[in-house]
């Protein structure tokens, strides 16, 4: 896989970085090794009909690549949906390494929505959340934070370093949040109603997951388990970490701020001995 995005990332990047597409998405996604697919596709396009909602009418917009629509190059992004070839579960979404777009690996991504509630649990529809992922990944086409993450094979160790791999993730959080408060301020109606259940999908799965969290492990917040507060890997932050940001970026209210401190208090509490034998005199 690394051999093969690294071809493809000499080859495109004579074209430039931008919302560039080949005439034949196949033959783009063939380049990096992945294959293209229709499974999802339907709440794909629900997904980008609504985060097309928040953008402004004369900046670039979302357009899935599997319909029979054609990609306009600088006036649409283009969104993939691939199959799991060469890729792990753990690459759910992804910007191209030459910045030509947006992927989404269908099975994983849906089996990880599922993921984030239980049966029992709060009803969020997962188009809201792929709304919000598309947002994210805009935030590093903006930022031109291009497939770095596909290239690095990251150890999938728990760990509490800050890096440049996840300051961008975070900052590309920072952009979807940036849209969805001009949406609110300064966006039609519909623009606002769209981010509002944006909003509220996104502070429902962070409350839900905390719950879940203190449910199934009473103790964790205690000692700071690194199971729970750390991070996987080397490329993203604890996902429960950027959401409690995410909310407090958009809310920022008592609430917010201290529920994001109590979870990086737990960060920081993991990094702490849970027992010290005393030294012998």
């Amino acid at each position: 896989m690394k051999a093969a995005l690294l071809i493809g990332l000499s080859v495109l990047m004579l074209i430039g970085c931008g919302s560039r597409v080949s005439p034949d998405p196949n033959a783009l996604l063939s380049v990096y090794g992945l294959q293209s697919t229709t499974n999802g596709a339907s709440d794909t396009d629900a997904a980008i009909k609504l985060a097309n909602l928040l953008l402004p009418k004369d900046a670039p917009h979302f357009q899935g690549t599997w319909g029979n629509t054609p990609i306009a190059p600088g006036i649409d992004i283009p969104v993939y949906l691939v199959a799991d070839r060469n890729l792990t579960p753990a690459d759910l979404a992804f910007v191209t390494p030459a910045c030509e777009g947006i992927v989404l690996q269908s099975v994983p991504f849906q089996a990880w929505e599922a993921s984030l509630f239980d049966s029992d649990g709060p009803t969020v529809e997962p188009l809201v959340m792929t709304a919000f992922v598309l947002l994210h990944e805009l935030g590093h086409l903006r930022r031109a934070d291009c497939g770095k993450n596909l290239i690095a094979n990251q150890p999938a160790e728990l760990n509490d370093q800050l890096n440049a791999d996840k300051a961008q993730e975070f900052a590309a959080d920072g952009v979807a949040v940036v849209i969805l408060k001009a949406a609110v301020k300064t966006g039609s109606v519909d623009s606002k109603v769209a981010a509002g259940r944006i909003e509220m999908a996104l502070g429902t799965a962070s409350f839900y997951i905390a719950g879940r969290r203190i449910v199934a492990s009473p103790g964790a917040a205690e000692i700071g388990s690194p199971l729970v507060f750390w991070d996987i890997g080397l490329s993203h932050p604890n996902f429960e970490w950027r959401l409690l940001k995410v909310n407090d970026m958009l809310n920022a209210n008592d609430t917010s701020r201290r529920l994001l401190a109590d979870f990086e208090g737990g960060r920081l509490k993991g990094e702490q001995p849970l027992y010290v034998a005393p030294q012998a005199h």
